[in-house]
């Protein structure tokens, strides 16, 4: 900057120096005339002066306007300028091109990491060649810039149609927890090889079509893969599960009824690690018994199930049965026949045995089979029957069958209402 100053002094000094004004004698002659006659003053002197200083500013002028234009074309900001200019240029062309990318209705679609390279590296490639292209472009406008993004990704990008799947993409589905013991089935409808790891590392594949049934009987993580079908070591999907320890769990029963109250009880008893324990019989639960003790109620002759449950935090169940056969049918402990003579007082009466260590309310009646008259009644255990009619204050005939019934109040769960049998004096 100063060295332009510099030049702008040096020209002014310059054109001072050199300047003369022309002499024009007959101008001078002319003025005169016309000057008043009187004494003469300084008037052209003056007016010499003014004359010299319009010239000189005239000639400035002149000097300035020509090198505010040779310091346009030859300043280096001036070309900051034009590259400016330039880099908008360029700066709109990019945004063209990206704005003309965005708006392509393509979809590419990438199947696999390698795919993904591809793409990236072919980006960049196609990111270069516009740089370079649009640098051209700005300088020679009359030719519009290509879209040298598209024009590479559709000659190096494979797109796959959405159709058609590639043989060697598969996936393979999210595994929930499992327990020990449960059943894992999964059918194979890849083209290439399903394989189950065990936690101890046994395998078992699977071919296309075929359907994998297994019981898991180990925990610990096991994991499901697909594996290239031309290369065994190549893994093209994987997926682990995890099976849970199911609650340790055994039943036990004893051998016979146990009538000490007057009830048929089956004593059960079970060894578990968990605190809670569900028990049934024959399909139904039984109220209040979840400890790992309980005494179950056996009414019915035939077979028995007695099964109980339990369940982890894991969520994993166990199970565990027995089966209990009863010879007969639960009547009260009742005998069928009595002797008011024998000297056994277990054998001089007849009350049935549950009534009489039971506290329970009944009504016993004894019926004449011929005509159904009512033999004897009672409500209280203490009170049985001596074998009286008391129809007629006699005994009953010897061996002539009567029937008796007993009609509970308050039965115990599972039990019926009525009972009924027959009775005999001998």
């Amino acid at each position: 900057m100063m060295d332009g100053n510099k030049q702008i002094e040096d020209r002014f000094r310059e054109s001072l120096e050199s300047f003369e004004l022309p002499y024009d004698a007959e101008a001078w002659t002319s003025l005169e005339k016309k000057l008043p006659k009187g004494p003469k003053t300084n008037y052209l002197k003056w007016g010499f002066g003014v004359a010299t200083v319009l010239v000189i500013v005239g000639i400035i002028s002149v000097l300035l306007v020509n090198h505010s234009a040779d310091t346009a074309n030859t300043h280096p900001e001036g070309k900051v300028n034009n590259d400016s200019k330039n880099t908008k240029v360029e700066k709109q062309s990019e945004d063209n091109l990206l704005r003309k990318n965005d708006e392509s209705p393509k979809k590419i679609i990438l199947n696999s990491p390698k795919e993904i390279t591809s793409l990236k590296n072919t980006t960049e490639i196609a990111s270069e060649h516009t740089t370079v292209h649009n640098s051209v472009s700005a300088s020679d406008n009359t030719n519009p810039p290509l879209n040298s993004l598209n024009v590479v990704l559709s000659n190096e990008t494979k797109v796959q149609d959405p159709s058609k799947k590639s043989s060697n993409i598969v996936q393979l589905p999210d595994f929930a927890s499992k327990c020990y013991g449960d059943i894992f089935e999964m059918l194979n409808k890849e083209e290439h090889t399903l394989v189950l790891t065990s936690p101890s590392g046994k395998k078992i594949q699977i071919q296309k079509g075929d359907k994998l049934t297994c019981t898991l009987e180990e925990t610990g993580v096991y994991t499901i893969s697909y594996t290239d079908r031309l290369q065994s070591n190549s893994i093209l999907d994987e997926k682990s599960f995890t099976v849970n320890k199911s609650p340790m769990l055994e039943l036990q029963i004893a051998d016979e009824l146990d009538y000490e109250t007057g009830l048929p009880v089956l004593h059960g008893e079970c060894s578990t690690n968990e605190t809670i324990v569900r028990w049934s019989l024959n399909g139904k639960v039984c109220e209040n018994a979840n400890h790992v003790k309980h005494d179950l109620l056996l009414f019915d002759k035939g077979r028995n199930i007695i099964e109980i449950s339990a369940q982890n935090d894991f969520g994993c169940k166990a199970k565990s049965s027995r089966i209990f056969h009863l010879q007969e049918d639960y009547n009260l402990l009742a005998v069928n026949s009595f002797s008011p003579s024998s000297n056994d007082a277990r054998r001089m009466n007849f009350m049935p045995y549950a009534l009489t260590v039971r506290n329970v309310p009944f009504v016993l009646t004894v019926l004449d089979p011929d005509n159904s008259g009512t033999v004897f009644t009672s409500t209280d255990a203490s009170q049985p029957w001596d074998g009286i009619d008391r129809r007629t204050g006699n005994l009953i005939p010897l061996d002539k069958a009567y029937i008796w019934r007993v009609v509970l109040s308050k039965p115990v769960q599972g039990e019926k209402l009525v009972y009924t049998g027959s009775i005999v004096r001998f």
